[in-house]
């Protein structure tokens, strides 16, 4: 259960007054119990309340006084009070399903009831390294697992994880390489079903880089240096897996450029450079200044920031780069902190998004819907 609609309601008057105090987001891997406390004072003559707590049946609940009994899938803490004021309270243990969604209540009193019940999302938080990392990248493996990339700033090097939707750890902390710093890229991308591509820039031998790995982190093919120069610091990487291979997109700030290599399964190598635009002036670093994504199996779309007229551009290509859609100003206005995105929808449609950065619209995020005749589904919006 991981939806929920929500609501309340306002009155002038109403009998009794409920004070719940409980968390909403619950992290069972770092609490082993949690508490809900619920206070209430009454407004109507009453010289005994009868309060009733409606539980999911699968919470183990302790220390709460009260009598505890199961109906179909809940289970009922009842306390019965003498008075018209009252407080009470329980301890819960969830089972380590996440993520999930409890409800807590309705509370009921004599004859009144709470509105709405009072949510508890079960969300760990994933702490994927125990250092800062600059940069990151994550991929999804399937439905039931996921890769995270990072540049570790610590130790210099860029690193992956894989984890269960559960966020159970599949691998350890795997290093790809070493000695890179924090002005590195890196992008991580599933290949097929069971193998993913790690692509990174690094700043200080300024070269470009990419590695194979399978689901269980082992590594298949690589590390292959694909470019020996590309300048420092105002880096960009982005790949696109297509049914040939993957274009792997990125910033050549040595020649001022924005390049693609489109990287074949049959004998990977460091794959054909083309050059997308001769002209781009990179100026900014650790911004996202250009992104690439399949819109299906054999043509990809790419957006970057053309830093030196401060307008965002796209196109569409097939794996050979053979044009589908020529290069197309988008936003001639975008600023030079213009960020932007990419992504494929169904195949045939995809949708473009940059943060704007100069102008009337600057500071807005915009996004648009395209599909591979070019045509404009949707209008810019902000």
């Amino acid at each position: 259960n991981n939806y929920f609609e929500s609501s309340f309601m306002v009155q002038r008057d109403y009998p009794y007054e409920i004070i719940r105090t409980a968390q909403s987001i619950i992290d069972p891997t770092v609490e082993p119990y949690f508490n809900v406390s619920i206070g209430i004072n009454s407004f109507v003559q009453t010289k005994k309340l009868v309060i009733k707590e409606h539980v999911p049946i699968e919470l183990q609940i302790f220390n709460s006084g009260a009598e505890i009994t199961e109906e179909g899938n809940e289970k009922i803490l009842t306390w019965e009070i003498e008075g018209s004021a009252a407080h009470v309270s329980y301890n819960y243990v969830v089972p380590l399903i996440w993520p999930y969604l409890y409800e807590l209540g309705p509370l009921e009193v004599n004859d009144f009831k709470e509105f709405s019940p009072w949510y508890v999302a079960v969300d760990p938080e994933i702490q994927v390294d125990s250092g800062p990392s600059q940069d990151i990248s994550v991929a999804s493996i399937g439905n039931f697992s996921f890769v995270v990339g990072w540049i570790d700033t610590v130790e210099n090097d860029v690193s992956f994880r894989i984890f269960y939707v559960n966020t159970t750890p599949i691998t350890d902390v795997v290093d790809v390489a070493l000695s890179v710093d924090s002005n590195s890229r890196i992008s991580v991308d599933m290949v097929n079903e069971t193998n993913f591509v790690v692509a990174w820039s690094d700043n200080v031998a300024q070269d470009l880089f990419y590695a194979i790995y399978d689901t269980g982190g082992n590594l298949r093919f690589g590390p292959q240096q694909t470019e020996d120069t590309i300048g420092a610091t105002f880096h960009a990487v982005n790949t696109a897996p297509l049914l040939q291979g993957f274009d792997l997109c990125y910033v050549d700030v040595a020649e001022g450029d924005v390049d693609v290599r489109n990287v074949s399964y049959v004998g990977f190598g460091n794959g054909t450079e083309v050059t997308l635009d001769g002209g781009a002036a990179p100026n900014a670093a650790l911004q996202n200044l250009l992104d690439c994504s399949p819109v299906n199996g054999s043509i990809y779309g790419f957006i970057y920031l053309d830093d030196g007229s401060q307008d965002v551009t796209f196109g569409l290509r097939q794996f050979n780069n053979s044009v589908v859609t020529a290069i197309i100003d988008i936003d001639a206005a975008a600023g030079s902190n213009a960020q932007v995105r990419i992504t494929g929808i169904d195949g045939n449609r995809f949708a473009l998004a940059w943060y704007d950065s100069a102008g009337t619209d600057n500071g807005t995020i915009t996004y648009q819907i395209r599909n591979l005749s070019n045509s404009q589904l949707t209008a810019i919006l902000n």
